[in-house]
């Protein structure tokens, strides 16, 4: 790693080329592609995120104990001397945290797929950490694409919308038209369980584009229509 003139190490990042704020649209493509080319046969729900970072993108998932209690992160990467990307999550979000776990792993394909130059001089856990919090603190849009990036892979649009129209289905079959704060909050947490998320990330999900559930539902029990997605005329 370069060095200050003081011979301590410089960690600072030629951003140049990184600091690209990706629009929605674009962030839902390179998922969907990510997805079509990782399961060529198809999703199944949960989608195995592991998969996606192991056996098609070759990342070594290596968990750290204490990585965020001495790094305040909960994940990061770095590549060896011999090429091979190293993915470091949490011992403990790894072990007790599954929904924590998927999002974080998520997080990190997102950094991989789309910020990965940024950590090119990255050589260990510490400055893979470092740079991790530089994201965080200065480049909110980078955490926000990583974000977003997770969520499409985990919880991918169409697959949301298809399930959200057969358990609403069924949900307003049992509980009526009466709620619908209540009916929307249900069945966040029905799919949240589903595909293995937090109900705050299917709720996130739920309520922006492009899966614009939420406003399904509002619309469907206004009308007392059991089909989210069904022409109105």
């Amino acid at each position: 790693m370069k060095q200050n003139s003081d011979g301590s190490p410089n960690t600072s990042r030629n951003t140049s080329n990184t600091r690209r704020m990706f629009r929605i649209s674009s962030l839902e493509r390179s998922a969907e592609a990510l997805l079509e080319a990782a399961f060529p046969d198809g999703l199944s729900i949960p989608i195995d995120v592991d998969y996606v970072a192991e056996a098609y993108l070759n990342l070594e998932i290596i968990p750290i104990p204490g990585l965020e209690a001495n790094y305040s992160v909960w994940g990061s990467f770095w590549k060896t001397a011999e090429g091979q990307y190293r993915l470091i999550i949490d011992q403990d979000v790894m072990d007790d945290k599954p929904n924590l776990y998927r999002f974080t792993l998520g997080e990190e394909i997102a950094h991989y797929v789309l910020h990965r130059s940024h950590f090119a001089e990255v050589e260990d856990v510490k400055q893979a950490c470092q740079v991790q919090k530089e994201l965080q603190a200065d480049l909110h849009h980078m955490e926000r694409n990583a974000k977003w990036f997770s969520s499409a892979i985990l919880m991918p649009s169409q697959v949301v919308r298809d399930e959200a129209n057969r358990t609403y289905g069924t949900l307003v079959s049992h509980v009526g038209y009466g709620d619908t704060d209540a009916i929307v909050k249900k069945l966040a947490g029905l799919l949240a369980r589903q595909f293995r998320v937090s109900p705050q990330a299917m709720r996130i999900r739920m309520d922006n584009h492009p899966c614009k559930v939420t406003e399904a539902v509002e619309r469907a029990v206004t009308g007392h229509h059991a089909d989210l997605w069904e022409e109105r005329c």
